[in-house]
């Protein structure tokens, strides 16, 4: 219900900020360059992990709760919707990628693997 209504109160202008764009891609490189960067220094599997960095409520929630008198004029709605958007498409991306690629894998493995020999070899019988 809450991302219902703040999508309400998006304006168009407020996503092509042009004064904004490069500041939320830098923001949401740095965000998966770092992830990427933990995960494989902790071991665990890049795919699907690396693009899984979700941001949406708890960004909007803190950035509404900034009293006026700390807001900074960089720092405005247009950055922070860029930046919730930027990396739920990552994370789309990453998720649609590692999909296809597990169908892949299963597809594969689930074809039956011919006889090495076939049924009418003459074998001896042991008993």
């Amino acid at each position: 219900m809450f991302f219902l209504l703040f999508g309400f109160l998006i304006q168009t202008q407020e996503l092509l900020n042009a004064q904004t764009i490069v500041w939320s891609l830098g923001i949401v490189t740095s965000i998966f360059l770092l992830r990427f960067l933990l995960v494989k220094i902790f071991g665990l599997s890049v795919v699907p992990l690396g693009f899984i960095a979700p941001r949406g409520l708890i960004t909007i929630l803190l950035f509404l709760n900034i009293p006026a008198a700390l807001n900074m004029e960089l720092v405005d709605k247009s950055l922070i919707i860029q930046v919730i958007l930027l990396s739920a498409m990552v994370m789309m991306m990453g998720l649609l990628l590692n999909k296809t690629a597990v169908q892949q894998e299963e597809d594969t493995t689930s074809k039956e693997v011919p006889a090495i020999i076939s049924p009418d070899s003459d074998l001896p019988e042991y008993h």
